[in-house]
């Protein structure tokens, strides 16, 4: 294994998502090479430095356009009927039926008189699956662009 190698697995390593054959011969590069072994300390160091930092709060005047925004999707959301059509949940979205046309064959949705329809609970169950994806992408992503400077150099 290379060093270039065995950096590039640094994040994998250590939040123990490397198959156990793998991660052996990554430690194993790390037993043998002072140098990475360093670097893959810092890095270690680096990202629980990031894990404990606080998040940012926001300005007053985005918390009150937030606050409007999510007040006003929970109204559409009381509203909304438990089963919609496309034009309904385009509305209960906040989006064009356009633009949920482009989208529809990813969502879960069943057939009625010849027509799509999509229930309530089943759109928010897919909603929060998606938000829990991103989540886990953009906590990834935070931490490989703390990596990034570490495998530069």
């Amino acid at each position: 294994m290379t060093c270039g190698d065995a950096r590039g697995l640094f994040s994998e390593l250590a939040e123990s998502e490397l198959a156990d054959a793998e991660g052996a011969v990554v430690r194993r590069h790390l037993e043998q090479c002072a140098e990475c072994a360093a670097q893959f300390e810092a890095f270690r160091r680096m990202a629980g430095a990031i894990e404990r930092l606080p998040d940012p709060a926001p300005s007053e005047g985005a918390r009150l356009r937030i606050q409007s925004v999510l007040l006003s999707q929970v109204e559409a959301r009381r509203a909304a009927p438990e089963v919609m059509d496309v034009k309904e949940l385009a509305a209960y979205l906040a989006i064009t039926p356009e633009e949920l046309e482009e989208e529809v064959e990813n969502l879960p949705a069943f057939e009625f008189a010849g027509r799509l329809r999509f229930r309530k609970a089943a759109i928010d169950r897919w909603i929060g699956a998606r938000e829990e994806e991103r989540r886990r992408g953009i906590e990834l992503s935070r931490l490989r662009a703390w990596r990034a400077p570490l495998l530069a150099g």
